[in-house]
């Protein structure tokens, strides 16, 4: 028996920091999303799999648009035809809800839709396969579900698990031991955007996001396909769907800045035929300061940004960066762990928004003041640039 799980695929979610980017580009983030489950959908049937699993947060929104209905369900009737059976459960995300389909689901499509586990049966080859999983009725749940599962029994079982490995948290905290020790065969985790193998025996995965939405998703690896084997061990893979990446790059400058474009050109022909979302960082010591200059002004990456549509229609810079390793720093008369309260301190959600008053005004901006992840790459990059900049009493090694 084989199985494909997906998990992450968040439907209708936007490529984040892409502006003003060439109308190929333009074009090919649009269809991304769509184009990706297409691809989902097209592995299932090629490789022959019995069933799909789809492990949480397969939409962006718990609103669907009748659009997206249409054409997940239109993938959904293209397995029914192959008689390919599909599991839904519903992540902290696309939380379910009765309202959630407003069009039919095949008959191949069954649903986890409480915040309860539950095990559905089937048979393949003759062979009892049972699936134990559950959904969020809400955006979060600061539940451990990993002891509500049942241990399993004689047939072969799969667990499908959104959450997060920790001791505390609101979205369905759990421990690896505590999920080993209930003696399932295989274990389809969500909600992770990285992938990661967190047990091979048995294997407890985290396919990861099939496609990366932000600069922080460049470890893309695709779904994981999953083939029970003789004495109903399961050997997995990972399949990539995506034609999209973020794509970090640091370049080491020569001697002479002047031939800074020759040093990119050939990093940039090493790239992978796909289309890129570029995070460049340039590197040198002892930088020219005309270089510097047109750096800080913005000229640089403009100019990058034109060579790039001009030569790499396939490339499309976002971020530029610019380390010059033989820059003095500035010596702060202080001990660097006296500021590690401060980054807690910052953490604080009513003392972070204080450093953006602005913001309240705007509708759209104030939702990023309660974005967790907005401000975390905040505060991250604001200690990684004093971090860059200053020099201390001590210079330990400072992490943020």
């Amino acid at each position: 028996m084989r199985f494909l799980q997906v998990s992450d695929l968040h439907l209708d979610r936007p490529f984040t920091g892409i502006t003003k980017a060439s109308p190929a580009f333009e074009k090919a983030v649009m269809a991304e999303n769509k184009r990706s489950f297409a691809e989902i959908i097209q592995l299932a049937l090629d490789k022959k799999v019995q069933l799909v699993l789809f492990c949480g947060d397969t939409f962006h929104s718990p609103h669907l648009p009748l659009a997206t209905q249409s054409f997940f369900i239109a993938g959904l009737n293209q397995l029914a035809e192959k008689n390919i059976q599909v599991v839904i459960t519903f992540g902290n995300h696309d939380y379910y809800t009765k309202e959630r389909f407003l069009l039919p689901l095949p008959e191949n499509v069954h649903l986890f839709t409480k915040e309860e586990v539950e095990v559905k049966s089937f048979t393949f080859e003759d062979e009892i396969i049972e699936v134990a999983g559950f959904s969020y009725n809400h955006p979060t749940l600061p539940i451990n579900m990993g002891e509500k599962f049942p241990k399993k029994g004689k047939n072969f079982r799969i667990g499908i698990y959104h959450g997060e490995e920790k001791l505390k948290g609101v979205y369905a905290p759990f421990q690896k031991k505590q999920l080993a020790s209930l003696n399932y065969d295989y274990w389809a985790l969500g909600h992770i955007h990285v992938p990661e193998v967190l047990s091979f025996a048995p294997p407890i995965i985290y396919p990861g996001t099939p496609v990366g939405h932000t600069k922080k998703e460049t470890q893309v690896k695709g779904v994981v396909l999953g083939e029970v084997m003789k004495g109903k061990e399961v050997k997995f893979s990972f399949l990539p769907v995506s034609q999209i990446n973020y794509t970090s790059l640091t370049i080491r400058l020569g001697q002479n800045p002047k031939e800074f474009l020759n040093h990119i050109t050939g990093e940039l022909n090493q790239l992978s035929p796909q289309w890129h979302i570029l995070s460049l960082t340039l590197t040198g010591e002892n930088l020219d300061e005309e270089f510097t200059t047109s750096f800080l002004k913005g000229e640089l990456a403009e100019f990058l940004k034109g060579e790039l549509k001009k030569n790499y229609p396939k490339l499309y810079l976002q971020e530029l960066k610019l380390l010059d390793h033989g820059k003095e720093k500035i010596y702060l008369p202080i001990e660097k762990e006296l500021l590690v309260p401060y980054e807690k301190l910052y953490q604080e959600r009513e003392v972070f928004q204080d450093f953006f008053p602005e913001f309240s005004a705007y509708k759209e901006l104030r939702a990023l003041l309660v974005d967790e992840e907005f401000k975390k790459d905040v505060l991250k990059d604001v200690f990684n640039t004093m971090n860059e900049d200053f020099s201390f009493k001590e210079e330990d090694k400072w992490n943020f």
